[in-house]
């Protein structure tokens, strides 16, 4: 007569523990790729909203120089509101906040988030 234990077919519990720790090793080096590919993009945005905010103060200082025949940018942040699109301020991803420079240069409060040229 045949043992019942002999015939049983399935996966033994060092099979399985083998198989949630490669599956764990995986999880993590996606998640590692993920938050890099997120900063990577709350940069990218940064920046474009830098960019954005640069182009309306163009638009501003311009304006200015017609309208009144002083050249000057912008001061604050309400007076590029008719310069940009849906007259909505764009907003650091992370946070940060813009800060308008007298050149007509905007820089973000968040070290991280530089303009290249």
């Amino acid at each position: 007569m045949k043992s019942l234990f002999n015939e049983q077919r399935g996966f033994t519990l060092i099979e399985i523990v083998i198989v949630i720790v490669i599956i764990g090793t995986l999880a993590s080096v996606a998640m590692t790729k993920i938050h890099s590919y997120r900063q990577s993009v709350e940069t990218a945005t940064c920046i474009m909203n830098q960019q954005a905010l640069e182009t309306a103060q163009a638009l501003y200082y311009a304006d200015q120089a017609v309208e009144t025949g002083v050249e000057k940018f912008a001061e604050n942040d309400e007076d590029l509101l008719p310069f940009i699109k849906d007259g909505a301020l764009p907003d650091c991803p992370t946070g940060g906040s813009y800060v308008l420079h007298d050149d007509g240069t905007v820089s973000c409060t968040d070290p991280a988030h530089t303009q290249r040229n």
